[in-house]
């Protein structure tokens, strides 16, 4: 048994024949068969939450999986409140407006401050300054030239020298070379130093720095050297005069750059350091 159509057209004065009747108790019973029980319901509702918790964990997991993506990303990030990068940043040019960050180019373009001093050369013995092989901004240098030490007192009367020299002259100089100098290269003279004479004089082109005078007695101990910048110091008792760059000789230790001393330790050499502005 299935469902019958029902006939919709019925018109008055139309009279149902035995077919018409059957037609409607058989629908009649089919509706009667067909119709839901709770059970029956009650397993299609079950089946129907079953599939939409289906479909909804499904999306709940894809959603998730994106969202972990989009964290892993946002993590990779530099946050807007600050952070450190780990590679470079490359920027789209060099900085218009106050606080915009400046890229190395424009840094290295624009970069002001006062030049630093550094040391350039230093002799220890006699040579040759080229400032082509030693640049320096503005074409200037500071040049730092030191006497050597005076020798200690030899009595006529014993082979020990007593009485400790003095230190060398040192002298500072403010050079400036200019751009078409005829002159390219300067000398630079080292003075040395012996047991019993005066240190000698150290030069750098045409200025001069002497030496340390010897001591001349047991009494009298090497005066430092008179000329330059700064005077050498005397020699003392226990030891020669001392330097900026090196201390006199002692009975037991050899001079830096300073003074003799006696029991034969001669003074220290002469010395020539040239510094350069460097930006």
């Amino acid at each position: 048994m299935a469902w019958q159509n029902p006939k919709t057209n019925w018109k008055a004065g139309d009279v149902p024949t035995a077919s018409d009747f059957n037609r409607i108790e058989d629908n009649i019973q089919e509706l009667e068969n067909t119709k839901e029980t709770p059970a029956g319901a009650q397993v299609k509702a079950d089946a129907a939450e079953a599939r939409a918790k289906a479909y909804t964990d499904q999306e709940v997991a894809e959603i998730s999986q994106v969202l972990d993506a989009h964290s892993a990303q946002l993590d990779a990030k530099l946050d807007k409140s600050g952070g450190t990068m780990t590679g470079s940043l490359i920027l789209a040019g060099d900085p218009t407006q106050a606080l915009e960050a400046a890229t190395k180019q424009y840094v290295d373009n624009n970069k002001g401050g006062a030049p630093q001093l550094v040391e350039l050369k230093r002799f220890t013995s006699s040579g040759t300054f080229n400032p082509a092989d030693y640049p320096s901004a503005g074409n200037r240098y500071f040049i730092m030239i030191l006497g050597a030490g005076g020798g200690s007192y030899k009595s006529d009367i014993s082979e020990d020298y007593f009485a400790s020299g003095g230190a060398g002259a040192m002298q500072f100089i403010d050079f400036y070379l200019p751009p078409n100098s005829l002159v390219t290269s300067f000398p630079v003279v080292i003075g040395a130093a012996s047991l019993d004479s005066d240190g000698g004089t150290t030069s750098f082109w045409c200025w001069q720095a002497p030496g340390g005078k010897k001591a001349t007695n047991y009494t009298q101990y090497g005066q430092g050297g008179q000329t330059g910048s700064f005077t050498g110091e005397r020699g003392r008792s226990d030891r020669g005069g001392d330097t900026m760059y090196g201390r006199g000789a002692s009975s037991s230790s050899s001079a830096g750059r300073g003074g003799g001393s006696w029991r034969d330790k001669v003074g220290g050499g002469g010395l020539c350091v040239i510094y350069g502005y460097v930006e």
